[in-house]
């Protein structure tokens, strides 16, 4: 094994290509000048994180041209409903990273893993980061002015599921098209097993695929989507109906006092959402048509709402064992897919704020999420570090792996509440140029006359609007018992400034 090491020194060290780190770059780009060093670390080989290698099946969720980096317009020409594929949302982060590379000197390193880092507690003193080449071992030494972890959720791509029984088939979705043709030549049933976005992905493929298949749902609690046809409504109802989506953020935030959980849930599923179930109670911002919705329903055999154990071998074959306590019988032979969630999954991070208390380290991570997206987070937040402002703007943060069990409703309610609260401190710590720059906007799907309502109701109430989500979510450690708010060294340099403005 090669461990001799290298040693880079740089303005800004990204670690994290995929959405939130390409962002994160384009914002830095804005403050950076065409001399100053910056380094790339990834582990993948190249830029575009899970994109390079989720499931082949996946679309967008939202119309093409809101995923992107920064303000880099897509070279695809589509209509704009279209939803980009895999290979389409690869080849524009591909075009973003050409673009980022014309803004400064920028040192790509690909294959490499991040094992650590050391904030110099001098003022001056660079971030010490520590990597490692992953084929041989080499390692890397960057030292850094500032270093932005854009980790995020760090999706890695499923694995297919182990069980008890030899009986039944295990696949995940990144093993269905390899598999295509097997699974297509008998007419054993096909299990999927999640509730999510990937699950109903998969469950569409299938019935759209092979139609009068014996296909089966095993979802879980099942889960909230946004109404695809409501938040990006085409036609005449771009102007006159839908819904922006910072209308559907400040209803659900408006409604939610910090202990009605529950009844401003069921306002957001009734209101603003689809799903697969009555009792759905998991909402993690995806988004999905009613005619989706309706396909999947009207061909899938049956929708069990339950979760998953394993599957044994009984006297008379194999048994699916839930959750519930309930063991049903399965066919020999069944294909299950494992196609459970991604988001908020307890992956043993220790908890690292979202900036530290030296103010050099910009952590994009679940254990302290400030917007629930990572592309936001990357382009928000970054302005925000090279403007000195994540130090003292009391924006709410949580620990999103937290909210499982009994929380799971929580998530959407707190997030929407969260995001009200955490873009109108934005608007007030930053320029209208950085927002006017920022394609990422759902809102801006909806025509300039559409949008300006409720950006005046955010202008003329922002007061009280921020009292009422701080109020709100300051009482969800109380309810749930996961700590949700600032950070206390944050709250600190925030109140220090308050008092000497006054």
């Amino acid at each position: 094994m090669n461990t001799t090491s290298t040693t880079i020194d740089c303005e800004l060290c990204v670690i994290g290509a995929g959405i939130a780190g390409l962002n994160a770059l384009h914002s830095a780009s804005r403050y950076l000048k065409p001399t100053d060093q910056v380094v790339l670390i990834d582990a993948r080989p190249g830029a575009g994180g899970m994109w390079r290698d989720t499931y082949d099946y996946v679309r967008l969720h939202q119309p093409y041209q809101m995923f992107t980096v920064g303000d880099i317009p897509w070279v695809l020409k589509k209509p704009a409903t279209y939803l980009a594929d895999k290979t389409e949302v690869g080849e524009q982060l591909t075009h973003c990273m050409a673009q980022l590379r014309q803004r400064f000197q920028l040192q790509e390193h690909y294959c490499h893993r991040y094992l650590a880092h050391q904030e110099s507690s001098d003022a001056e003193g660079p971030v010490e980061i520590q990597c490692k080449r992953i084929n041989d071992g080499q390692r890397l030494r960057v030292r850094a002015r500032r270093l932005v972890k854009a980790i995020s959720y760090d999706i890695k791509p499923s694995a297919a599921m182990k069980f008890s029984s030899s009986a039944v088939r295990s696949l995940s979705p990144h093993d269905l098209g390899a598999n295509a043709a097997t699974l297509g030549a008998d007419d054993a049933p096909v299990y999927v097993v999640g509730g999510g976005k990937t699950a109903m992905d998969t469950a569409h493929l299938l019935v759209r695929r092979f139609p009068g298949r014996d296909i089966r749902m095993l979802i879980g609690e099942g889960c909230l989507f946004l109404d695809r046809s409501r938040s990006s409504a085409t036609g005449w109802r771009r102007w006159f109906g839908g819904q922006v989506a910072f209308e559907t953020f400040l209803d659900t935030a408006l409604r939610f006092d910090g202990g009605n959980i529950q009844a401003t849930y069921q306002h957001f599923l009734s209101h603003h959402g689809l799903a697969l179930n009555e009792r759905a109670r998991q909402f993690q911002f995806g988004a999905i048509s009613p005619e989706e919705i309706a396909a999947i329903r009207s061909s899938a055999r049956e929708v069990i709402e339950d979760y998953l154990v394993d599957v044994t071998d009984g006297d008379d074959g194999p048994l699916l064992q839930l959750r519930q306590g309930q063991a049903r019988p399965i066919p020999a032979g069944s294909w299950l897919i494992n196609c459970t969630g991604y988001i908020a999954r307890d992956v043993g991070l220790a908890p690292e704020p979202y900036i530290s208390e030296g103010g050099k380290v910009l952590s994009i991570n679940q254990t302290s999420m400030v917007f629930f997206l990572g592309s936001f987070s990357g382009y928000f937040l970054t302005h925000l570090f090279y403007r000195d402002r994540l130090r003292d703007l009391p924006l709410y943060q949580g620990d999103v792996t937290a909210l499982r069990g009994p929380n799971k409703s929580a998530l959407g309610v707190i997030g929407a509440t969260q995001t009200v609260l955490n873009v109108l401190l934005c608007m007030q710590a930053l320029p209208v140029s950085v927002f006017n720059e920022c394609r990422l906007d759902f809102n801006r799907w909806y025509p300039l006359p559409r949008r300006l309502p409720i950006l005046l109701r955010f202008q003329i109430n922002s007061a009280k609007y921020l009292k009422h989500c701080r109020a709100a979510l300051d009482r969800i450690e109380a309810t749930t018992g996961v700590r949700w708010g600032v950070l206390p060294h944050v709250q600190a340099a925030a109140t220090n400034m308050m008092d000497k403005a006054a």
